[in-house]
């Protein structure tokens, strides 16, 4: 999986400027391996890519310039599910609410394969953290949550640019999804 995932890192239309890898030995957690890729990473933007994805060729070029046209911190766009049925439907043609709704409704979560400004989650102090089951969300969320909290923007666009392969055997320790 981890080598598929590279593979397609390598098969951009956009050359990606470096790669930060981080694997789960320890078993901790997505949010851990996610924290150490991010802060092994030196460049400005940063495209999270779980092993159990693969971006398509266009995933990079798409997203970036959805950046530039738009300024935003974060660029979310959507996957199609390979190997059963998506175990947490998000919803494609979801509209993020409006950016002043983003501190004050419950976040609306996306998947992780999206372009982040890492120059915002530096100077802001944004980070992944653990989740305590049954009082906070998903690890992901909280980290949209903090970055919203903190005067990010969002922009979401409606074209598939990845796969998510859905079938478990992925590098994280703990099944949290």
């Amino acid at each position: 999986m981890l080598t598929r995932a590279i593979n397609s890192v390598a098969a951009q239309t956009l050359e990606a400027a470096s790669l930060s890898i981080a694997i789960d030995e320890e078993k901790i957690g997505a949010w851990h391996t996610r924290q150490r890729a991010l802060d092994g990473a030196s460049t400005r933007w940063v495209a999270f890519l779980d092993d159990d994805d693969e971006m398509l060729p266009h995933h990079l070029e798409t997203l970036c310039a959805a950046q530039e046209a738009t300024g935003a911190h974060v660029i979310v766009s959507w996957y199609e599910v390979m190997y059963g049925v998506d175990p947490a439907p998000l919803g494609r043609f979801c509209q993020f609410p409006d950016q002043p709704a983003l501190a004050t409704t419950p976040f609306h979560s996306f998947g992780i394969t999206c372009l982040v400004d890492r120059q915002f989650v530096v100077e802001h102090d944004v980070r992944f953290r653990e989740r305590t089951l049954g009082v906070t969300p998903a690890e992901d969320a909280m980290f949209w949550r903090e970055m919203a909290d903190k005067g990010a923007r969002f922009h979401q666009l409606p074209d598939i640019t990845w796969r998510y392969y859905h079938g478990g055997h992925n590098t994280s320790g703990l099944p949290l999804w």
